[in-house]
């Protein structure tokens, strides 16, 4: 189900959206370790305390603005034509959604640069992305009729899709194509298809 917000709702939702993006920003500007709770409540002109009302830390606020683009990704699977099949909304949704979704190349780069130096961004990393994948796993539920206590193929596909992206986006920061929705799609695809089994190393 699509998600239904009053006033009140959006408006807590901008703020946190302001403050996870002056974090990020602050973190890709200074370094992780730079950065506090002060800091970018300064920056976004709140107390340390609002922060706080929202935030365990500074590297939860860093990965949520993406946690909340994934969220809002499974809102768009949600809103598909319902006669639509899942795999034509994926292929269309998440390539489209895929820039969006990770901000530009160089703030990819960034951000796993620090998820390399930081255990506990990989961590609030991990947390929100299994928030993510039960979203869409859900939708898909939703979508194919089934019941996800008896039927795996939800959280089956939710899993491997999220994989997909995450292999794409990890091209794409190491230089390996210029466009993120194509690697997307490639990965989708391949997915799709069925990947075929390795073949074996000659000795």
């Amino acid at each position: 189900m699509i998600r239904d917000e009053g006033l009140r709702e959006r408006k807590k939702r901008e703020a946190r959206a302001a403050m996870s993006q002056a974090a990020l920003r602050s973190a890709l500007a200074e370094g992780l370790r730079a950065v506090s709770a002060e800091s970018v409540a300064e920056r976004v002109g709140v107390s340390p305390r609002t922060f706080r009302n929202y935030f365990s830390s500074v590297e939860e606020a860093v990965v949520d603005g993406l946690a909340q683009r994934g969220l809002e990704l499974a809102d768009a699977l949600a809103g598909r034509p319902t006669h639509e099949p899942v795999w034509e909304s994926l292929l269309v949704l998440l390539p489209e959604h895929a820039t969006a979704l990770v901000g530009s190349r160089a703030d990819a780069a960034g951000l796993f640069a620090m998820f390399d130096e930081s255990p506990a961004l990989v961590a609030h990393q991990l947390a929100a992305f299994v928030h993510v994948e039960a979203r869409i796993a859900q939708v898909l539920a939703d979508r194919l009729g089934v019941d996800p206590l008896a039927d795996p193929t939800p959280d089956v596909l939710a899993g491997a899709v999220m994989v997909a992206v995450r292999v794409a986006v990890g091209l794409w920061v190491r230089g390996q194509g210029e466009n993120l929705p194509d690697l997307v799609r490639d990965c989708l695809t391949r997915v799709r298809a069925g990947l075929p089994a390795p073949l074996p190393v000659p000795h």
